[in-house]
């Protein structure tokens, strides 16, 4: 019975939880829409030299481009600060869209900020860059937009003529899709050093000879000077297949190394010279200790 009173007592204290969460989100202050506004905007037209050609101000919504002509040279400056709710402001997008006329098609100009001023730069070249060498009549507006703003700014700003020395009647629309790629970096070939002179293969086959040389004046010697005899080998049969197998080993030592000369590198070479190794010691002292064993078995029967 008490639990059963418990658990009913969580199940209406989760509830009114719940119904206290859903009511402060329901009473929750909805976001207030901000404000935009633009001061101190003010249009210029430079020449090559910066001296201004044309420089007009104003404020939404007048004309500040009555059909000025923009040549390959000059450049159209567009300087600008904006405000959300009286206090300065970054909105995420700040441009100037240069719409033809004829054609119909766009060509964008993005805004730069910098102490809290905007600036748009727009030159013949950009326009041409986006839609191609399409000259004559222009509607400029300025374009300015925020997630945080009640309402974005579309300010048609005039028209410019573009004037350009060559010009063609259909645009040239370059998008993310079909942009020419004009940076790419030469390809790179490497040159590798030409490797130095080397001398006759005959030379090195002489100095092969003069380092085996000792080996072979070793073994003449120990095969025709001294002379090889069994007088040694264990006459014990075990002590004998440790001998034998003793001198196995090392033949397999010795081919091992060969191996690791030729073929084999490093971290392939150890686990076996590890294994062959032990081996070696264990089987090495099993034979001499069978010879000590017959040695002292023989000197026992001189005494």
């Amino acid at each position: 019975l008490q639990s059963g009173i418990m658990h009913r007592g969580l199940l209406i204290l989760c509830l009114g939880l719940l119904a206290g969460q859903v009511l402060s989100e329901d009473e929750a202050p909805a976001a207030v829409p901000k404000v935009v506004t633009l001061q101190d905007v003010s249009v210029k037209i430079e020449a090559a030299d910066g001296s201004k050609l044309f420089s007009k101000s104003g404020a939404q919504p007048s004309t500040l481009l009555p059909g000025s002509q923009i040549a390959p040279e000059h450049t159209l400056l567009v300087t600008l600060g904006v405000k959300v709710d009286g206090q300065n402001d970054k909105p995420q997008q700040v441009f100037l869209s240069f719409k033809h006329k004829k054609s119909g098609v766009t060509a964008y100009a993005v805004g730069k900020a910098k102490d809290g001023v905007y600036t748009l730069t727009a030159t013949s070249s950009l326009i041409e860059k986006q839609i191609g060498q399409l000259a004559g009549e222009y509607q400029v507006s300025l374009l300015v937009g925020d997630p945080k703003i009640a309402q974005g700014i579309n300010w048609a700003l005039g028209t410019v003529e573009l004037v350009l020395p060559s010009s063609t009647d259909t645009p040239n629309v370059r998008t993310a899709f079909a942009q020419p790629v004009n940076n790419l970096k030469p390809t790179i070939t490497h040159l590798f050093r030409q490797p130095d002179k080397r001398p006759p293969a005959v030379v090195s086959l002489v100095f092969a000879a003069l380092v085996f040389l000792p080996l072979v004046a070793t073994i003449g010697y120990v095969l025709f000077g001294i002379g090889i005899n069994f007088n040694g080998w264990p006459k014990d049969a075990t002590t004998g297949l440790y001998a034998l197998l003793f001198h196995g080993l090392i033949a397999a030592m010795l081919g091992l190394y060969l191996l690791f000369w030729l073929r084999w590198n490093l971290a392939q070479t150890l686990p076996v010279a590890l294994v062959l190794g032990c081996a070696l010691a264990l089987v090495g002292h099993k034979t001499l200790s069978g010879l000590a064993t017959e040695r002292l078995g023989r000197d026992a029967k001189k005494d």
